[in-house]
């Protein structure tokens, strides 16, 4: 548990110390999460494979969302801070859309959206890796 919240900080440098925002602007990271009881109608997610990268205040997520068959889905957004010290991001997938709102490491839950912003369900997110 100790190491993910250090990798916490070491993802978010920016928002926990006084660090030059530019040069943090290379640095990439892979986030792996596991998720349990998430769907978007007729489709089952088991996990998201996200690539984050600085932009001056927010950062990019680009990746995707796998099925337990291994089919892959496209999702972009933006992820950020919350004042609790957790993270939060919204992610498109196709006309609908995830919100993760994950603590400090990294665990939380997921709410999918349909394109009208109903709720589709809700489930949980599991920290997996960050390289």
């Amino acid at each position: 548990m100790i190491k993910r919240f250090i990798l916490l900080f070491a993802l978010f440098p920016t928002l926990v110390a006084s660090v030059n925002v530019s040069a943090q602007a290379s640095q990439n990271f892979q986030l792996d999460l596991d998720l349990i009881g998430v769907s978007i109608p007729g489709i089952d997610f088991a996990s998201i494979e996200l690539d984050l990268g600085f932009a001056s205040r927010y950062m990019r997520a680009n990746g995707a969302a796998k099925t337990p068959e291994g089919l892959m889905y496209p999702l972009t957004g933006t992820c950020f801070l919350t004042d609790g010290g957790g993270v939060l991001c919204n992610l498109s997938i196709g006309p609908s859309t995830m919100e993760l709102l994950l603590d400090g490491v990294l665990n939380g839950q997921v709410t999918t959206r349909g394109p009208s912003g109903s709720v589709i369900n809700s489930g949980i997110v599991r920290f997996a890796a960050l390289n």
